[in-house]
C-alpha cells in the first residue's frame, strides 16, 4: 500500500504545477518515507528519484523547500536503539539512495539553491526564480544547506569531493556570510571537506577558498565566536558556549592553513578587513579569555606569525596596526 501510494503521489508531481497542490504532494511523500522505510525503497524500485529531484527546478520557494525536505528524508536514516524501535535522535545517510540522487543531478541543484538570492529575489539572473521574494528563497536556501550538510558528513568521502568538483567551495563561502544557523552549517561542511580521508590536499582547497575570498567571512565568524564565548563565560549555557568554542577552534585551524599557503592564499588572508578582524581577536586576548579559547587564540597568533614571514604581507600588517596590538601581547607573555 505504501509503495503504491508513493508511486501515485510522485506521478502527480510537476515542477510547473499549482503551488499548493505540489507542496502538498511533496509533504505527503516526505511523511510516507518518514513513517515507513518502504516508501524510500519504492523510490529506488520504481525509478522515481528523477521526478522527485525535478521538483527542485520549480519557480516556487514553498514547493522547492518542501521538495528539499522530501529529498532529505529520502537520503537519511533515523537510527534506532539496539534493543528496539525507539528513535535515538541520530540521523545516518542512506548511501544507495544518495548515490542514485547524486548520479542524476542532485548536487548541482543543491548548490544552486544554496546561493544567496540576487537582486529582487531571483537567482543567477534567472527571472523564472523570482516568485516568492527573497525571504521565501532564504527558507529554501536554509533547507538546501541542511541537505548539503548531510551529504558532506555522510560516510562516503566521494560525495564531498563531488561537491568540490561541482564548484561547491564558492557557494559555501557565500553561505558563511549568511545569518545563523546557515553560516554554522556552511562551516561544518567546509570542515568536513577539508578533512576528507584518506588524504586531502588541504592547501589546494585553501587556494579555492582564497579565490572565493573566504578569509574575511572566516575571520568574521572567528570574531563572533570569541566574542560570544567570552560574554558567556560563567553563564549557565554550556551548549551554546561549546558551539562557540568549536567554531573558534575550526576557524582558527583553517586560518593557520591559509597562513601556510601560496601567495594567492596569503594575499587573501592579508586583506585589510581580514587583518582588522584577526587583530581584533588578538586584542580580546589582552583581557582574560575562557580557558577553552586559549588554544584557538594561539592558532590565531600562529597564523599571523606565519603571515609575517611573507614580505608581501608586511605592509598590510603595518597598515592594520599589528605592532600596536601585538607588542602588548608580547609584554603580557614575558616572564
Amino acid at each position: 500500500l505504501v509503495e503504491a501510494e508513493v508511486i501515485r503521489l510522485v506521478g502527480l508531481m510537476d515542477p510547473e504545477g499549482e503551488e499548493e497542490e505540489q507542496e502538498g504532494l511533496c509533504q505527503e511523500v516526505e511523511h510516507l518515507m518518514r513513517e515507513n522505510p518502504e516508501g524510500k525503497r519504492a523510490l529506488m524500485r520504481n525509478n522515481l528519484v528523477i521526478p522527485l529531484i525535478e521538483m527542485l527546478d520549480t519557480s516556487s520557494p514553498l514547493v522547492a523547500t518542501r521538495a528539499l525536505r522530501a529529498v532529505h528524508e529520502a537520503i537519511t536514516d533515523r537510527l534506532v536503539s539496539d534493543g528496539g524501535a525507539e528513535y535515538t535522535g541520530a540521523i545516518g545517510v542512506s548511501l544507495p539512495i544518495l548515490e542514485r540522487l547524486c548520479t542524476v543531478g542532485l548536487l548541482h541543484r543543491l548548490l544552486r539553491h544554496c546561493r544567496l538570492p540576487e537582486g529582487g529575489g531571483g537567482r543567477n539572473s534567472d527571472t523564472a526564480l523570482t516568485i516568492g521574494g527573497v525571504e521565501g528563497w532564504r527558507m529554501t536556501q536554509q533547507q538546501a544547506a541542511v541537505v548539503l550538510h548531510s551529504v558532506c558528513w555522510g560516510s562516503d568521502p566521494t560525495h564531498g569531493r563531488m561537491i568540490v568538483a561541482c564548484g561547491g567551495i564558492p557557494v559555501l563561502v557565500g553561505l558563511l556570510c549568511a545569518d545563523p544557523p546557515v553560516n554554522h552549517v556552511a562551516l561544518d561542511c567546509l570542515w568536513a571537506i577539508v578533512n576528507l580521508p584518506p588524504h586531502t590536499p588541504k592547501l589546494d582547497l585553501c587556494r579555492l577558498l582564497a579565490r572565493a575570498k573566504g578569509a574575511e567571512p572566516l575571520a568574521r565568524m572567528l570574531e563572533f565566536a570569541f566574542s560570544d564565548a567570552s560574554k558567556l563565560q560563567g553563564v549557565d549555557s554550556d551548549g551554546w558556549t561549546n558551539l562557540a568554542w568549536q567554531q573558534a577552534d575550526r576557524v582558527s585551524s583553517l586560518l593557520v592553513l591559509f597562513s601556510l599557503g601560496d601567495s594567492v592564499v596569503r594575499g587573501d588572508l592579508a586583506g585589510a578587513s581580514t587583518l582588522s578582524l584577526l587583530l581584533g581577536v588578538v586584542e580580546l586576548g589582552h583581557s582574560s579569555l575562557p580557558p577553552r579559547l586559549r588554544k584557538p587564540y594561539l592558532k590565531v597568533l600562529r597564523s599571523i606569525r606565519h603571515l609575517a614571514s611573507d614580505t608581501a604581507a608586511l605592509e598590510p600588517l603595518q597598515m592594520a596596526g599589528a605592532l600596536r596590538i601585538l607588542v602588548p601581547q608580547l609584554n603580557a607573555c614575558a616572564p
